[in-house]
């Protein structure tokens, strides 16, 4: 009697059936960034078939794709999910002491 190997992990998941922006978006800032003429042209081709597909505006596509792109990059980069919760940490407590309504209190 022959064994088949087992698998391991997750199964695969249903097949990809609309563009991956369309699951998350939270609040929106507005942050002007240059970027290459080759992922302009790319990212303009692509905002313009997910709009097509999806039936959406183009600056809605392009909000929701560039803060999933962005966000599956932040993921992925080791070296930076090493350093970020400091880091973001000590941004974020600089710019509440910075708006604080209250006097600072010199050490």
């Amino acid at each position: 009697m022959e064994k088949t190997p087992s698998r391991r992990g997750r199964p695969p998941g249903p097949p990809q059936t609309l563009p991956l922006f369309l699951h998350e978006v939270q609040n929106r800032v507005r942050q002007e960034v240059i970027i290459s003429g080759f992922v302009v042209r790319e990212l303009n081709g692509y905002v313009d078939w997910a709009g097509r597909l999806t039936m959406m505006a183009p600056a809605e596509v392009m909000v929701r794709t560039m803060d999933r792109a962005l966000h599956e990059y932040f993921k992925r980069d080791k070296l930076w999910r090493k350093a970020r919760d400091a880091l973001l940490v000590q941004r974020d407590a600089d710019e509440w002491r910075a708006k604080a309504p209250f006097p600072r209190v010199s050490e």
